[in-house]
């Protein structure tokens, strides 16, 4: 509705039945262009060493720069939230955990007419990813 490209987020399609109940369906994101296995979160790709650590803090870095930039809100900064993909380049996409949990959600409302406050929530949420990701890195390599 903004505007805002889908470098790092899911495209989302909107809601469907299905036979667990209704959900939202996103596009999928592949590690490889054609890649016809599923698709790879960060956390699997830390625990099977698919990525550096020097490209993992990379991505995170860029994430965090787009995040900003657009005042996406991240409300749920879980490493599985998180796809990697390597089309066109390595990057990394959310899936699941943006906006207010909530549709009526007040402290989301006030991020969202706050740019200030909205930033300093997203730095708070991909600084604790970066903590999450850090003790992952920590338990790949003692592995």
């Amino acid at each position: 509705r903004r505007g805002v490209p889908l470098d790092h987020v899911a495209a989302c399609h909107g809601w469907v039945d299905t036979d667990r109940g209704r959900g939202l369906v996103f596009d999928r994101i592949g590690y490889e262009p054609g890649a016809s296995a599923a698709s790879v979160n960060l956390e699997r790709a830390i625990a099977t060493r698919l990525i550096r650590e020097s490209e993992i803090r990379a991505a995170l870095l860029e994430l965090r720069r787009y995040l900003q930039r657009h005042r996406i809100l991240w409300s749920d900064e879980n490493p599985k939230n998180i796809c990697v993909t390597t089309h066109p380049s390595l990057r990394f996409v959310i899936v699941d955990g943006l906006g207010g949990r909530q549709a009526l959600n007040l402290k989301y409302r006030v991020l969202k007419s706050v740019p200030i406050l909205a930033r300093l929530y997203t730095s708070l949420k991909v600084t604790r990813m970066f903590q999450r990701v850090d003790t992952l890195l920590e338990r790949a390599s003692t592995a």
